[in-house]
């Protein structure tokens, strides 16, 4: 389910934060994956190897980012409450990098050097080497710019599954949902991906939390 008003796309995130609102929840994204690193190293770890973790990358390969229709499924919460609503700035920076010109959207600035300086598009089934190379660089460059990041909007995140965290990370309660094929079907449409069944489900699936 999507919503449009006034030309904007409201993304498929907008029916999880909907749903917190009407619980009486407390609206935010926690939108930075590094954050969930101290209690749940093995799902984040996890997730990186996914490709869930790198879906913006294919959107940029093939200069497809800056359209709404396709950014709305490969970034979390574009023009969603608590979310972010300029789709050239999918990133919250405290600092903008050093290295990036004034005339350069970040984001351009931070992901063109993982093509080698020529961006060309990337697909896992038909170079799954070539894409294994950039999405290891892209974690690694991810990673060593970790502390200078507030917040992360890029590819399908925790928070397109288990709804938005913010108010988990303050409290400590579990305020997330099951997993349903509904959450999915958000994104994986018949259009888009006729070949999706809830199964694959199962191929980006967290490891599940231990019981204290």
């Amino acid at each position: 389910m999507s919503i449009k008003k006034s030309g904007r796309w409201a993304g498929p995130t907008i029916v999880i934060v909907g749903a917190l609102a009407l619980s009486g929840i407390a609206l935010g994204f926690v939108a930075n994956p590094d954050r969930c690193l101290v209690c749940h190293s093995l799902q984040v770890q996890f997730w990186r190897g996914t490709l869930h973790s790198s879906a913006y990358l294919t959107l940029f390969a093939k200069n497809a980012h800056l359209d709404p229709d396709c950014a709305k499924c490969h970034t979390l919460g574009l023009n969603a409450p608590g979310g972010f609503d300029s789709i050239s700035k999918p990133i919250e920076w405290k600092r903008l990098p050093a290295d990036c010109p004034p005339d350069q959207a970040a984001v351009e600035c931070f992901l063109t050097p993982l093509f080698g300086g020529k961006v060309s598009p990337i697909d896992s089934r038909l170079d799954p080497e070539r894409y294994r190379i950039i999405k290891t660089f892209y974690h690694e460059k991810r990673a060593g710019v970790a502390d200078n990041v507030l917040k992360d909007f890029l590819n399908v995140q925790c928070e397109h599954c288990h709804g938005d965290r913010e108010i988990h990370l303050k409290t400590g309660k579990r305020t997330g949902r099951p997993v349903k094929e509904a959450t999915c079907r958000q994104c994986h449409t018949p259009e888009r991906d006729p070949a999706f069944t809830f199964k694959k489900v199962k191929l980006i699936a967290c490891p599940l939390m231990k019981k204290k």
